[in-house]
Formats: structure tokens, sequence, C-alpha cells
């Protein structure tokens, strides 16, 4: 259908993205070795997984990928965890980091937009989720 093909094209485009900013920083003077430490968002976890691998056969090098929440991975990097490259869920947290003086400077690019959708379960009605939004307690 032509929404998983525009879904699909989308992956391909921030797979395309990552890597090259990947390959740019192992070759770069930030990072010369011969793995990376990453820094990732739960919800972003499984893709970077399968970018990691495709990345490391095309390069030789190893992506070790450190997943959790971004907030608490923003408390890792406050704190001095070594981390290489931060994939957060959020432009709030990397623009706190670069108020911070702890990114490097115009480093950072926005590498997925998502949406979220309510769907009707057993436990809510149509019904009850419209009340939800209407009553903003959801934005829409």
């Amino acid at each position: 259908s032509l929404g998983s093909r525009k879904i699909f094209s989308q992956i391909q485009k921030v797979r395309a993205l990552l890597c090259l900013t990947l390959m740019c920083l192992m070759t770069s003077n930030i990072a010369r070795a011969e793995e990376l430490l990453v820094a990732v968002a739960s919800n972003f976890h499984h893709t970077m997984k399968l970018i990691s691998e495709e990345f490391q056969i095309r390069t030789g090098h190893r992506i070790i990928l450190s997943a959790g929440s971004t907030k608490k991975q923003f408390t890792q990097i406050v704190n001095g965890a070594p981390f290489d490259f931060f994939v957060a869920a959020d432009s709030e947290t990397v623009a706190h980091l670069n108020a911070l003086q702890l990114s490097i400077e115009n480093s950072s690019f926005n590498y997925a937009i998502g949406h979220l959708v309510a769907c009707q379960t057993a436990f809510l009605s149509r019904k009850t989720l419209v009340n939800c939004f209407n009553s903003g307690y959801l934005a829409n």
C-alpha cells in the first residue's frame, strides 16, 4: 500500500542519514575508535540495532547500544557517561544538552517525526476517547 511504502521510504532515509552521520563521526577526530557507544531512546532501539548491524558490516566498526529513556540517558550524559552519539526521543532534551555545552555544536538533527494515534480498545470506548480529546486531556 501507499502508506507502507511511505513508511519504508522514511525508514530508509533515517538509516541513510544515521549511517552517514556515524561514518562521519568514525572518520573525524571526534571518535577514532573501533567501537562507538551510542545512547538510544528505547522507542528507537530496534531500528538503531538494525542500522548498527548494517553499519558494522559496511565499515567493520562496532556500535554498542545503550537503550533507555531519553531522560535517563540525559542524566547519564550530564554525569559523565562516555557516549559518542545520542539518539534522543525529543528535541527539548537535546536543546538542554546544547545549553549545558555537553554536545558538539551544530551536530543535532531530527531523525524522525512521530504521531500518536488513539485506538479503541475493550477498555476504552470511542466515546471515552473522543471525550478525552475534547476535554483537553489529550492534544489533537
